[in-house]
C-alpha cells in the first residue's frame, strides 16, 4: 500500500494545521526543494531545515485524535448517549465511512475520511 493512502492528503493536513491541531505527527508534508511540489517525509528528515511543513497524520494517528463519543449542546436538542452513539468506522467496496449519531462522512481511504471528520468536528466546536 502507498504511503500516499495511510496519510491525510496535503490539503487536508494544511487544514488540520490551520485548525490548530497539533504538529507532531511521524510524516510531514513538505515542499521538495522549497518548490511546489510537496512530498512526504519522516519528521526527522526536516531536522535543522527551515521548510514550510504540515503533519501527514497516520491512520493511526487520526484514530488517536478522535473522540470515541461526542456531547452536542443539548440546547440544540441534540445529546449523545455513551453507550450507543459512539465512534463507528465501516469499510464499504468503495471506501470508509465515519460515524457519529448525527453525522457521517466517507471517502476511499480511511486516513481522508477521519481527517475531514476531525474538521468537521472542530469547525462545529465539537472538539476542542
Amino acid at each position: 500500500m502507498k504511503l500516499e493512502n495511510q496519510v491525510c492528503s496535503l490539503e487536508l493536513a494544511e487544514k488540520l494545521k490551520e485548525l490548530g491541531f497539533g504538529q507532531d505527527s511521524l510524516y510531514k508534508w513538505t515542499p521538495e526543494n522549497r518548490g511546489e511540489t510537496f512530498y512526504i517525509c519522516s519528521s526527522d528528515c526536516l531536522h535543522g531545515k527551515d521548510y514550510p511543513c504540515y503533519s501527514a497524520y497516520t491512520v493511526a494517528e487520526l484514530g488517536e485524535m478522535l473522540p470515541f463519543y461526542i456531547r452536542e449542546d443539548a440546547n440544540k436538542g441534540i445529546s449523545f448517549s455513551t453507550e450507543t452513539d459512539g465512534l463507528k468506522i465501516e469499510r464499504f467496496s468503495n471506501g470508509w465511512t465515519i460515524y457519529y449519531r448525527y453525522r457521517s462522512i466517507s471517502d476511499k481511504t480511511l486516513a481522508e475520511a477521519m481527517a475531514k471528520m476531525l474538521i468537521y468536528l472542530k469547525e462545529n466546536n465539537l472538539i476542542n
